[in-house]
């Protein structure tokens, strides 16, 4: 494991060396991270997905057109948007098949126009064939034997991909529509067919684990991504509902989902423990996936909370990454924004060049780090707390990975 072995790995050590104040570097560039202009919105919605501008900054910082950029937590598909548009190829992975239904748009970046506007007529049918289906509220059954009338068996590939994107748009979250969430999201997705980057540049977008993908070794340029964050909402319940009646399963997502605040309902802070591990083996990844030398990018929420005790998310991702598996940083600078209620959101995004380290190692630096970082909570946790986390402590070498996705996805 490169120059450091891992009986001499020190967590208590690696976290004191992670504290923001002492990572964080002032940036030149500050305006552009804030996005204190906002000109643009992602092409289509998902919670806790990328702003466009802030990713068109960072590809241009750290790559180059003709490279290949990869999201391993790619949501909607922001990432492929953005590169598309900057001459780059793209490689979009999640676990979630929701976001993998709306982020395979961004194929059509390399559709013809002419092309283009055939999809356009295809959504407008798929329109008008649902309104003529529709009756008031439509349960869970007629769901399905509506997805099953649209989606046919055997449709060509870019049409199914522009029908179960439509559909997903249309029932959003819930299991009935109306006439007047069809029109929103055909407006809506016919837009976005026709105003998408051409792009002569693979664009790609599909299920897989950040922890273990298919891919290549030394196969990409870039890797730029916002992961999930320790007890984070379940990405799962996005278009759930629609996502079943189309013929996939969420709840096999469900489990594998890094941080998802579902897991170990006996005691929480064991998530702690468990992400910081999942977070190594994507890690763990990423040195075997990236040319040597290239660089990945992350983006974190500052803080999450775990039963009102808070955790620096970037704290752990560097003592991880940096102390624990001598990935070389490059940046960390900070960002900020209004949230939608009003409150100032503060991420991490931090810049590191990875290296390859063996996945067992890199697995107990982070159960090492996520033990740790619970041990230090106890110094400012409320009284009440201090139980649960010492039995999560205690708990800690006991704890595995999550479920990887494919393997959930075949049983």
């Amino acid at each position: 494991m490169n120059d450091h072995s891992q009986n001499r790995f020190d967590a208590c050590k690696a976290l004191s060396a992670s504290r923001f104040e002492a990572r964080v570097q002032d940036a030149d560039h500050q305006n552009l991270l804030d996005i204190t202009e906002k000109e643009r919105t992602s092409v289509l919605p998902w919670k806790g997905q990328f702003s466009p501008q802030l990713v068109e900054f960072l590809i241009s910082r750290y790559s180059a057109p003709n490279k290949t950029i990869l999201d391993p937590f790619c949501g909607s598909g922001t990432v492929l948007y953005e590169a598309a548009q900057m001459g780059c190829g793209a490689i979009g992975l999640d676990i979630n098949p929701a976001a993998v239904a709306l982020a395979q748009i961004a194929k059509l970046c390399n559709a013809e126009s002419s092309d283009r506007f055939q999809l356009v007529e295809v959504i407008k049918r798929t329109r008008i064939d649902a309104a003529k289906m529709l009756s008031g509220e439509v349960s869970t059954l007629q769901l399905t034997s509506l997805v099953s009338e649209l989606v046919a068996e055997g449709e060509d590939e870019v049409s199914k991909i522009v029908k179960t994107a439509y559909l997903m748009l249309a029932f959003g979250d819930g299991s009935s529509t109306d006439l007047k969430k069809l029109n929103r999201a055909s407006s809506m997705l016919c837009e976005a067919v026709v105003r998408l980057p051409k792009s002569s540049m693979h664009i790609e977008a599909r299920i897989g684990d950040a922890r273990a993908t298919d891919l290549p070794s030394r196969s990409i340029d870039y890797v730029l991504t916002s992961p999930p964050y320790i007890n984070v909402f379940n990405y799962h319940q996005n278009y759930r509902q629609i996502t079943e009646a189309l013929g996939e399963k969420p709840l096999s997502a469900a489990r594998a989902e890094i941080g998802a605040n579902r897991k170990f309902r006996q005691n929480r802070f064991m998530t702690v423990v468990q992400y910081c591990m999942d977070i190594s083996a994507m890690f763990c990844e990423m040195g075997r996936l990236l040319k040597p030398g290239s660089p990945l990018t992350i983006i974190l929420g500052r803080e999450s909370s775990v039963r009102s005790v808070p955790f620096k998310n970037g704290e752990l991702i560097s003592a991880i990454a940096i102390e624990g598996m001598s990935f070389k940083p490059i940046e960390w600078n900070e960002r900020k924004f209004l949230n939608r209620y009003g409150a100032i959101i503060y991420e991490d995004v931090i810049t590191m060049q990875p290296c390859e380290v063996d996945l067992s190692e890199a697995v107990e630096i982070g159960r090492a780090v996520g033990a740790q970082a619970l041990r230090n909570s106890l110094s400012y946790c409320e009284a009440e707390r201090v139980a649960e986390i010492k039995e999560a402590v205690s708990a800690a070498s006991k704890i595995e990975l999550s479920p990887f996705v494919l393997e959930e996805r075949l049983g």
